[in-house]
């Protein structure tokens, strides 16, 4: 997440249901920014988990993310990320123009 309270927030979260010596890797940074350091370090992931605002700006260069314009390029990176038979992808969307059927197709062809 780009918001370091929501990063706080999610990692009481995580303590409060008996999870808190799970390895779970936090991360406050713009998405696009780190799926891009990830593929260039050649990291692969078994499982991803996504919730990318409609609108957001941060990050070090104060980048804007739309979910309407960056979610094909979000979406065509992730195949450079996991693993070959990755164990899940949870994405959520909060914008009527990505339904759950178009983001299949799209996570299907990638």
């Amino acid at each position: 997440d780009g918001s370091k309270s929501s990063v706080t927030w999610a990692r009481r979260n995580a303590d409060g249901a008996g999870l808190g010596d799970t390895p779970i890797k936090w991360i406050c940074d713009d998405v696009m920014t780190y799926v891009e350091r990830e593929i260039r370090r050649g990291s692969r992931y078994n499982g991803l988990i996504f919730d990318p605002p409609a609108f957001g700006r941060g990050g070090p260069k104060n980048r804007t993310w739309s979910i309407r314009k960056d979610m094909p390029r979000l979406i065509e990176s992730l195949k450079h990320l996991l693993v070959d038979d990755p164990s899940f992808i949870v994405l959520s969307c909060h914008d009527p123009e990505w339904p759950h059927q178009r983001l299949a197709e799209m996570l299907a062809d990638s």
